[in-house]
């Protein structure tokens, strides 16, 4: 079976979130797994998972274990949440979401989501992997280790540009780099959802068997998933940064 995963996504309010829906499932024919690493100001998992969200009957929701929920075999949500740090990185959250404020130093988020059993990463941001704090991500990925700590590189940074130096560094001693599409809060921006995955390709696992604990064993083993997608180009990446700005 193959499996795409997509380890940073967002829905927003200003999605129409049937369309997305549609729109990903023709472009992914295989069963699909979201993280939702969502923002203060975002619920949707949780929506997902209590059924508040009216996705007619061809969108029905299953409920897998507390942190995943599954939408007509094909896509799977799990919960994820993301942190704005003191230091002005940002910290994610996946397999679980601690519930406290932004703004706090980093070594905190990373310690909230080791206790509650779930995963760090660390995704490239705009302006957010440079001097201190680009050393301040490697130090606290080294601190806690390659099997809790994953690196993601996004959909949102600009083709033209190489991979941040700490990719380089930390790759050799182990850690893993994903890729997440994490789209924004734009609304042209609700068909980037699962633009740019990782395939695993996994002919043991059957679709029956994926939950919060079979992902992560498939993650932090993994050795040969590959990314698939583009990443922005220079003049889309710029309309979207000023777009942010005004609306």
């Amino acid at each position: 079976m193959n499996l795409w995963v997509d380890f940073h996504s967002h829905i927003y309010s200003v999605y129409d979130l049937r369309k997305t829906l549609d729109f990903v499932v023709k472009l992914k024919t295989s069963p699909l797994a979201l993280f939702l690493t969502e923002r203060a100001d975002c619920d949707y998992f949780n929506l997902l998972l209590e059924k508040k969200v009216d996705l007619l009957a061809d969108y029905q929701i299953e409920i897998i274990d507390k942190n995943c929920c599954k939408l007509n075999d094909r896509i799977f949500f799990f919960r994820g949440r993301q942190y704005a740090t003191e230091e002005g990185i940002e910290v994610l959250a996946l397999f679980c979401s601690a519930n406290i404020p932004d703004k706090l130093p980093a070594k905190v988020y990373c310690e909230a989501i080791l206790e509650a059993g779930g995963l760090i990463a660390f995704s490239w941001a705009f302006g957010k992997w440079r001097g201190p704090r680009s050393a301040l991500i490697e130090s606290l990925a080294l601190k806690y280790g390659p099997k809790q700590v994953l690196l993601l590189d996004s959909r949102l940074r600009p083709a033209i540009l190489p991979l941040p130096d700490v990719f380089d560094k930390l790759q050799p001693k182990g850690f893993k780099i994903f890729a997440g599409s994490d789209p924004l809060p734009l609304r042209w921006h609700e068909k980037n959802l699962a633009s740019y995955v990782n395939l695993f390709e996994l002919p043991e696992l059957n679709i029956s068997e994926i939950n919060s604990q079979r992902l992560s064993e498939v993650i932090l083993e993994d050795k040969s998933s590959v990314v698939v997608g583009k990443r922005s180009g220079i003049f889309e990446f710029i309309g979207d940064q000023v777009s942010l700005r005004i609306c």
